[in-house]
Parts: C-alpha cells; sequence; structure tokens
C-alpha cells in the first residue's frame, strides 16, 4: 500500500491519516480501506488507486449539507486510511 499526500506515494504499513485529495494505492497482495467514519468505509483492493474525498462518499444529501459546515469553520476534514498486506509466500529454507 501507498499513498500520495502531493509529493509523490510512499509505503506503508498500518494505519496513517488522510486528507482530502490524498491518493492512495493498493498494490498486488495488498488491501485497505478509507475510512470516513464508523459508518463510512471505503474500501481499497489490489490494484485500486483512489483519492480520499472532500466529502464522504457514503452521506445522503441532507448529511452532505451538514458535513460541509465544520469546512467552513476551519475545522479539518479528513479520513484514517487502513493497510492491510496479505503476504501467501512461504518463507524460503536456508
Amino acid at each position: 500500500m501507498s499513498i500520495n499526500k502531493g509529493n509523490g506515494y510512499v509505503a506503508v504499513v498500518g494505519t496513517i491519516n488522510g486528507a482530502p485529495g490524498d491518493v492512495v494505492m493498493a498494490h498486488p497482495g495488498g488491501r485497505g480501506e478509507i475510512v470516513y467514519s464508523e459508518t463510512c468505509r471505503e474500501p481499497v483492493e489490489p490494484g485500486d488507486v483512489k483519492t480520499i474525498a472532500e466529502t464522504p462518499p457514503c452521506l445522503g444529501t441532507y448529511d452532505a449539507a451538514s458535513w460541509g459546515m465544520p469546512l467552513a469553520l476551519g475545522a479539518g476534514v479528513g479520513a484514517v486510511v487502513y493497510f492491510v498486506t496479505k503476504d501467501d509466500d512461504k518463507p524460503k529454507s536456508p
């Protein structure tokens, strides 16, 4: 898994805070999810390249209007990106 915060892709294992406009990419054998809230998660499957949205994609019209309010007040909006690597390779014996 990698994330691009505007300065090129950086490999990541574990979790990282992302911001709207950051791009996440799942490599073969890796997967993750963009977590906007406990009830709004966007999977990132092997081969996917996804941009963290300004407005969470799970919100309805009413929720989207209220989600934008903190932006007007200057509060930061972002997401947590969880990366999980699935490695089925068996280590070589010495």
